[in-house]
């Protein structure tokens, strides 16, 4: 019985992975709904009910931020739909605290590996199909609407297949240059430049650990927790006070050609909100279908309608995270990146799970970074999103059980000293 439920998991969390990076829309709201329940039927108990309750208090900062969204009804325009996508965050939220729980539960190398194996194939097959056959040799989109839709999925899947393969031979490093050549044939320069910069980093990181003695271990760390402490706050602090002169700053040396026009739609757009932006307009109310939309007030309303009426964001993520939830709800969310690198640095410290905390880094890195040009964070329930979600849970997770068992050791030890001393 255990065998077939780890199956259905292996199969649930396969075939989850590839919804997500097949093609846009197919992780859509009823198969959340659907996964939810059924992760919900097969693992429903006091124990996994104690372990999500755990979860949601260590990943405080951003039940923060949900709860700061939850308050922006108060003055959005459309409090309903705020209300309603709030909902469904927390909904995704529930879900991948389920799917991390299981996940790290498994034999997770072996189910990204076939899973990875799948999408490959696939991934190759409609870019066969959309791109090829239309004569597209470069900037290849697969089933995605544009490039830069299939170039983050690529570079996150190579540190997934990465992290999956224990042991390397001359097939699996030619899946890895036939990926590779993948990412390349999308000339996504971000995505390409940012799996570089990533890997490069995670390289020096770990490569550095590796090289501490074991006595400076405690110091090193020890005084990295506070240095990350003191220079989160100092952050948070700066957006909520001098958030002004940054969208100034904007506002005076963005050009709008910038970054394929999307400086254009950072200008229109911080200039609609520019007296809103402490507060924020509202979760959810920045875009929308139809006439919820701040956009359609605007001169590209007029000028651009055929462009407006197909864009779903201003495709900067920190900068519809302004606008939306304002400098206080930017701030807090900013706490919950910095939070996520503080937990990657106590995961690493433990020297527990080191491979999957790699993973983490790499992946969370990545998406922090590629949500500068893409909005993704907060928004439905993309790949991106959904990657952040997941890496952030699962390096509490990983802190957090070694803490437990931390725990339970000791006062393991402090019985058995107890023990033995009333025996003498």
């Amino acid at each position: 019985m255990r065998f077939r439920k780890n199956t259905l998991y292996s199969l649930l969390i396969s075939s989850n992975l590839l919804f997500l990076t097949l093609s846009n829309g197919l992780f859509k709201r009823p198969i959340l709904t659907l996964y939810l329940l059924i992760f919900l039927m097969l693992s429903l108990r006091p124990t996994v009910i104690k372990q999500v309750f755990t979860l949601c208090r260590r990943c405080y900062p951003l039940m923060v931020v949900f709860l700061w969204c939850a308050m922006t009804a108060q003055w959005s325009p459309w409090p309903k739909v705020t209300y309603y996508e709030l909902f469904w965050q927390l909904v995704l939220f529930l879900y991948v605290t389920l799917f991390v729980i299981r996940f790290y539960e498994l034999n997770s190398r072996r189910v990204i590996y076939y899973s990875f194996c799948v999408w490959l194939f696939l991934t190759y097959l409609l870019v066969a199909k959309n791109d090829l056959l239309a004569g597209r040799l470069l900037e290849i989109s697969g089933a995605f609407a544009n490039k830069n839709n299939l170039g983050p999925i690529i570079s996150v899947f190579l540190f997934f297949y990465v992290y999956s393969v224990c042991q390397w031979n001359l097939l699996r490093v030619g899946m890895l240059l036939a990926t590779f050549l993948l990412l390349l044939a999308t000339l996504s320069k971000t995505s390409i430049a940012l799996s570089v910069f990533v890997a490069l980093l995670a390289w020096i990181i770990f490569s550095w650990d590796k090289l501490l003695v074991h006595r400076f271990r405690r110091l090193y760390y020890g005084s990295g927790r506070v240095i990350g402490l003191v220079l989160s706050g100092m952050l948070v602090l700066t957006l909520m006070f001098y958030y002004r002169d940054m969208v100034d700053w904007l506002l005076t040396h963005v050009r709008e050609e910038w970054l394929t026009g999307r400086g254009q739609l950072w200008l229109v757009m911080l200039n609609q909100s520019y007296e809103k932006l402490f507060l924020g307009v509202g979760y959810s109310a920045v875009w929308g279908l139809g006439d919820n939309n701040l956009i359609q007030e605007t001169e590209l309303a007029k000028y651009a309608p055929e462009w407006v009426e197909k864009l779903a964001a201003s495709d900067g993520g920190y900068v519809d995270m302004l606008i939306s939830i304002g400098a206080v709800g930017t701030a807090l969310f900013v706490y919950t990146i910095c939070d996520f690198f503080m937990t990657f640095y106590s995961s690493l410290q433990l020297q527990k799970n080191i491979e999957l905390t790699k993973l983490c880094f790499c992946v969370g890195t990545f998406v922090v970074l590629n949500n500068v040009t893409e909005t993704k964070f907060l928004l439905g329930s993309g790949f991106s999103w959904f990657c952040f979600l997941f890496c952030y849970v699962l390096l509490k997770y990983i802190t957090g059980k070694e803490v437990v068992l931390k725990t339970t050791v000791l006062k393991t030890t402090v019985l058995k000293a107890t023990v033995m001393k009333n025996t003498v």
